[in-house]
């Protein structure tokens, strides 16, 4: 099992549903919010964010699923500096998602293990979302940002237009039938981590800002930045209103403000006043379309980082049963897999 840090942000989309069609109020009920913030401290995706919620480890995993294995070869693709790509890429073998070969005679070169191998759903449920809403439908500041053509299926030969589907029924899984679901004793274990951590939210803020967010796709600007991402997940539980985010989150008020307004201006929530000067905020249908990218997030913190004993489960509404999502290629109709890809 890796050992991560804290599960302290993002989680599970439960009820985007009663985001968009929930009556107004200046906050949510205490009960709600206290299991709203025990999800998203107990979720899969919580510590995935932990530990990789970073928009240089996020590009290197990218590069590393394109083929880059070399230093020199993620520093020309992606314009990375030497100290900044040695650091990530230490941390990501510490985290035990690559290992670095230094066979004699050759340059040292880095390779994906199991663990980082079964990100890829992870990466193609981030390559879908950014070719429908993000850089895919507009010229990127850097080439390497774009996402590359449709990815085809080996098994069938044809364009696979991936669907993330319930493997239990088959039916498409949407933001708005799942539920999740989590014992007295997994919400007990996850307080006490965040007890224990005493994480002071301004530090952690300080620590995801970078001086070149404006060049970054919107994909790293939320999954590259651990409050961001929190705050998504809170809107997809529900959380409409500032009092709603600051006690589903534990964020400050400061950063706060400056997430919020951040994913406003990326497209992903919607002010609305009411009750004069008071604002509620909507997500958009981008924001909700990042619903399979949440899953993805849990269902690979929960193998690697749970090691599989995860307090939470999310369970489809529509068969009532434990979600297990796998992806559908839309041509042939059966599961897709990483070796049955292929991107042009």
């Amino acid at each position: 099992m890796i050992k991560s840090p804290l599960p302290s942000v993002s989680g599970l989309p439960e009820a985007a549903q009663a985001a968009q069609a929930a009556p107004d109020r200046e906050g949510g009920s205490a009960a709600s919010l206290v299991s709203s913030r025990r999800q998203l401290q107990a979720s899969g995706a919580a510590r995935a964010l932990d530990l990789l919620g970073d928009a240089w480890i996020l590009r290197l995993l990218r590069s590393l699923f394109r083929g880059q294995r070399r230093f020199s070869g993620f520093i020309e693709e992606t314009g990375i500096s030497r100290a900044v790509l040695a650091n990530r890429l230490e941390r990501l073998c510490a985290a035990g998602l690559l290992r670095r070969d230094e066979s004699p005679g050759r340059h040292a070169f880095y390779l994906l293990t199991d663990c980082g191998l079964d990100f890829w759903s992870v990466l193609l449920a981030m390559w879908q979302w950014e070719s429908r809403w993000g850089t895919g439908l507009v010229k990127p500041p850097m080439p390497h940002d774009r996402p590359r053509g449709e990815p085809m299926h080996t098994t069938c030969g044809h364009a696979a237009d991936p669907r993330p589907v319930c493997a239990c029924c088959g039916e498409l899984v949407t933001a708005f039938d799942t539920r999740g679901e989590i014992d007295a004793a997994g919400a007990h274990a996850s307080a006490c981590l965040v007890a224990e951590a005493g994480a002071d939210p301004e530090r952690r803020f300080r620590q995801s800002h970078s001086t070149c967010r404006d060049d970054l796709p919107t994909l790293m600007r939320v999954y590259g930045d651990r409050w961001n991402s929190s705050v998504m997940a809170a809107a997809l539980q529900g959380a409409r209103t500032f009092t709603d985010f600051s006690e589903a989150t534990g964020i400050g008020a400061g950063p706060l403000t400056r997430r919020l307004q951040e994913l406003q201006a990326l497209g992903l929530l919607r002010p609305r006043a009411y009750a004069g000067s008071r604002s509620e905020y909507r997500l958009t249908r981008s924001a909700v379309a990042t619903f399979p990218i949440t899953l993805e997030m849990i269902r690979w913190g929960d193998r690697w980082l749970w090691n599989g004993q995860s307090p939470m489960t999310i369970r489809h509404l529509r068969c009532g049963q434990p979600l297990r999502l796998r992806w559908q290629c839309a041509h042939c109709q059966r599961g897709l897999e990483r070796q049955t890809l292929r991107f042009d």
